[in-house]
């Protein structure tokens, strides 16, 4: 009996919306990283982050103070690091043809004084939106800071034909399944991050778990996979290990409406580990207007 574990991927595209002037506005998702940004202290290198604002400039008001405009996110603090990449993502409302900009003010954190100002930065939202790849926003002081746009991918999980692990002389021993999900960059399990995991549902074969993932750093090329690691839910004892996927979340984008089979590692036990490859469906791929 084959042991499945489905993915239907739900395409996030970009949450679209009318604005006053009838223009179609919509919701922007990105990462920032930092190249050459240059030290305040002089004898180490800078500990950066980022302050996030944004704003409009009119015919009038060509000239706008930061506090004027709206705050919508904070990076954390890079250590020493002159080239940072904050793996925070941060969004906003695009609305074209307005005059809409991004302040970017770099800091430079210190424990014991006050944090010094680096430099900063304003983006012209038009052009981060009709450039391509990577865009470069230069300092005002040296150094620039990296925009790069990402897609949010949402997902939910079902699965068939799970092991019976509680199986006794008195119950079929229906697992009671949960799944935890991580994000990897470059296979490096290392640096496993927790995007979260479904709720436990009693004994079942097939179940379905009606949580929504996402996530919101996917960016074409970049080395991004997706971590599915199955348990079953014990109260009186330690759960016990279904298995696991690693599955490429370009693969998941390049078949949208397709279906894609992974192997699921599965028992325990080492030596048979090789022995009971199981499969992972990856179907269902479709787009998902919110």
């Amino acid at each position: 009996m084959r042991f499945l574990v489905a993915v239907t991927v739900l395409w996030l595209q970009a949450n679209w919306f009318l604005g006053t002037d009838g223009a179609q506005n919509y919701n922007v998702t990105f990462m920032l990283a930092g190249s050459k940004i240059p030290t305040q202290d002089g004898y180490s290198e800078a500990d950066p982050f980022v302050k996030l604002y944004h704003g409009k400039k009119t015919a009038s008001k060509k000239n706008v103070s930061t506090a004027d405009m709206t705050r919508f996110g904070t990076t954390s603090a890079a250590h020493n690091d002159e080239n940072p990449e904050w793996t925070e993502v941060f969004w906003f409302w695009y609305e074209p043809g307005t005059g809409q900009f991004l302040r970017l003010i770099v800091r430079d954190h210190d424990v014991l004084n006050v944090d010094d100002d680096i430099g900063y930065t304003d983006v012209d939202t038009d052009q981060l939106m009709n450039s391509q790849g990577q865009y470069r926003a230069n300092l005002s002081t040296s150094g620039a800071l990296l925009i790069t746009r990402t897609t949010p991918i949402s997902f939910k999980l079902k699965a068939n034909n799970l092991p019976k692990k509680d199986r006794s002389w008195f119950s079929e021993g229906l697992s009671d399944p949960y799944c935890e999900v991580h994000y990897r960059k470059f296979r490096n399990a290392a640096n496993d991050e927790y995007l979260g995991v479904t709720s436990t549902i009693s004994d079942v074969e097939h179940p379905v778990w009606p949580e929504i993932f996402q996530l919101s750093q996917y960016q074409p090329n970049a080395g991004q996979y997706l971590v599915f690691k199955l348990y079953d839910d014990d109260t009186m004892s330690r759960d016990d290990f279904l298995g696991e996927a690693v599955v490429s979340v370009d693969e998941m984008a390049k078949k949208r409406g397709a279906s894609i089979v992974f192997k699921l590692l599965g028992f325990k036990e080492m030596a048979l580990r090789f022995h009971n490859f199981h499969h992972v469906n990856l179907y269902s791929i479709r787009r998902l207007n919110l």
